[in-house]
């Protein structure tokens, strides 16, 4: 396995990925992605080293506003032809049109995963995609979907399997101990962490500020759930007390949300007196993980991925530019630094997991904003790499 430079859509120093044009996702050998070819937002496959164009010839904006997500063997995702923005999906070789709407998809709407099917929810309805399809008409808003019940808006209020609550649900949820926990509004305090138990919906707060749960959505870690509210807020459900985890933490979960590993929570976050940095919290305490660029200076984590019982995260060194690091008990490891010079990455696009490799998007001095491989084998020695 190699690792390296694995696109050049937009040839030579053109710029193969933008904003708007940067999503993607694995499945099994494949990496599915939408790139920039020609001016043209297409959808592309990567497998074994080979890029290939799967998508039609149009400016087909693959992902723009429902992302892409997997289900029964294909990738699904919104795209636009001719005839408007649709539902599609791909075995990452060809691609195929899922719906014919009246109405384009569009920004708001969603698409989420639940059991054995798909739920999109689009502007005067929504569709469950199963063994046969269900069409419920109606306006619903921030659907997800936790222990096989969906939760949603509607203009009477919350949805929760099939109950209508009063108030406006506005994160996901965690099941625990026979509850449904969840940020929404049902008074006049605002947002704040709610449970409901198919008998009553309980407010479980009422000192949160803004909108909780956005950057890092309600999380279990052992007995407490985290959240971002600002800082990072731990509701313990056994004594049923919220705390503000570290008063000196700011911006839970920028750029980089909120991702378990190792019994753990970890995100990126702001320290007054040392930047952005990597903060990790067992449920009880919080605190940074490592202040990897010393002094002021950030190292501004952008994203988190496990890979196998491994931890990694991109950093942006102040002089190296993004580089690929491994989270240990002590710091940062470097594993890779895609080019010489203090050069972007991770600013577009996730870093994606695939069976022997991770990916991501960063720059080059020679070729623009590309796409890069790492062989993830290094990590356990078990292949030569070539470089």
């Amino acid at each position: 396995l190699s690792s390296g430079r694995v696109t050049d859509i937009q040839p030579n120093s053109g710029n193969s990925f933008s904003t708007p044009c940067e999503g993607g996702i694995t499945k099994g050998d494949y990496l599915i992605f939408s790139a920039v070819k020609s001016g043209k937002c297409q959808l592309f496959s990567l497998e074994d080293g080979t890029v290939n164009l799967i998508s039609p010839d149009v400016d087909f904006a693959p992902g723009a506003h429902l992302g892409f997500i997997e289900h029964n063997g294909r990738v699904w995702f919104d795209a636009t032809d001719s005839t408007g923005v649709e539902l599609w999906s791909s075995d990452g070789n060809i691609t195929w049109k899922e719906s014919n709407f009246s109405s384009d998809i569009s920004n708001g709407d969603s698409l989420i995963k639940t059991g054995e099917e798909l739920v999109l929810t689009y502007d005067d309805g929504m569709i469950i995609i199963g063994e046969s399809d269900t069409i419920i008409s109606g306006v619903f808003t921030n659907t997800s979907s936790v222990n096989g019940v969906l939760l949603y808006n509607t203009p009477l209020g919350i949805s929760v399997d099939g109950n209508t609550l009063a108030g406006e649900i506005h994160s996901t949820a965690v099941y625990h101990n026979g509850y449904y926990w969840f940020i929404a509004t049902s008074d006049n305090n605002g947002p704040q962490l709610h449970r409901w138990n198919n008998l009553e919906l309980e407010i479980m707060s009422t000192e949160l500020q803004g909108t909780p749960g956005q950057m890092i959505k309600p999380t279990m870690v052992g007995e407490s759930i985290l959240f971002d509210s600002n800082g990072l807020y731990s509701f313990n459900t056994t004594s049923l007390s919220i705390s503000n985890l570290n008063s000196t933490i700011q911006d839970a979960g920028v750029s980089t949300g909120g991702i378990l590993h190792d019994g753990n929570l970890w995100f990126g976050c702001g320290i007054p007196s040392l930047g952005y940095e990597l903060c990790v919290s067992d449920g009880e305490r919080a605190w940074i993980h490592s202040d990897h660029v010393l002094g002021m200076a950030s190292s501004s984590p952008s994203h988190l991925a496990v890979v196998e019982d491994n931890l990694l995260v991109i950093i942006s060194d102040p002089n190296e530019g993004g580089q690929l690091h491994l989270v240990d008990e002590n710091g940062l490891t470097l594993l890779w630094d895609h080019d010489v010079g203090n050069l972007a990455s991770g600013v577009h696009g996730e870093l994606w997991v695939g069976v022997d490799s991770v990916y991501f998007i960063a720059d080059s001095s020679t070729h623009g904003l590309e796409m890069y491989e790492w062989a993830s084998g290094e990590l356990s020695d078990e292949w030569v790499i070539i470089h």
